[in-house]
């Protein structure tokens, strides 16, 4: 898991909101203000949970992609490797 963006693409993203509520319920504020505020960045763009957690399932294992398949010549990943021996 990469911190919060794997948290959310990851099944346990699905539980976000029981997440919020039971950082509220233990009186973890800060933490339960810093998740609310994800979630009304998520709302506020139209994403759920569902819909990151589709994008990693519709990924082979292993696999990298650059973020602009557009314009992969802006892409900081090399377009081929040499194995060195």
């Amino acid at each position: 898991m990469n911190g919060i963006v794997g948290f959310l693409e990851n099944t346990s993203g699905l539980y976000l909101n029981d997440t919020i509520e039971t950082l509220e319920r233990i009186h973890a504020l800060q933490d339960y203000e810093i998740m609310s505020s994800i979630r009304r960045i998520l709302v506020k763009y139209g994403m759920t949970t569902q819909q990151l957690r589709g994008n990693v399932n519709s990924q082979e294992p292993y696999e990298i992609k650059p973020r602009n398949t557009q314009d992969s010549s802006t892409s900081l990943l090399p377009t081929s490797y040499t194995r060195v021996s």
